[in-house]
């Protein structure tokens, strides 16, 4: 019984850090369309976001500032519980 809820409870854990995942990579792909758009000054106000990017240039393109200011709004709208840590 005790090991059904431990599986229970880390299978719970593993899907809430999946949808965690998905959305810091669209965070992500949205500070990508930002980080491109102040790039080209272009005058519209939406940018579709590029797919065949490779991780490595998108990390050179995008800001320390605006990456940890789109994790902490995530971390602010996340609704996920907290993950206790066991030591």
């Amino acid at each position: 019984m005790k090991w059904e809820l431990l599986l229970r409870t880390m299978q719970k854990r593993y899907k809430t850090m999946r949808d965690i995942h998905g959305s810091i990579l669209k965070l992500e792909t949205q500070l990508k369309a930002r980080t491109e758009t102040n790039k080209t000054k272009s005058p519209t106000h939406e940018v579709a976001p590029v797919g065949d990017i490779s991780e490595e240039e998108f990390l050179k393109n995008l800001s320390h500032a605006d990456f940890v200011e789109g994790l902490m709004r995530l971390a602010k709208k996340s609704s996920a519980p907290k993950i206790d840590s066991y030591s």
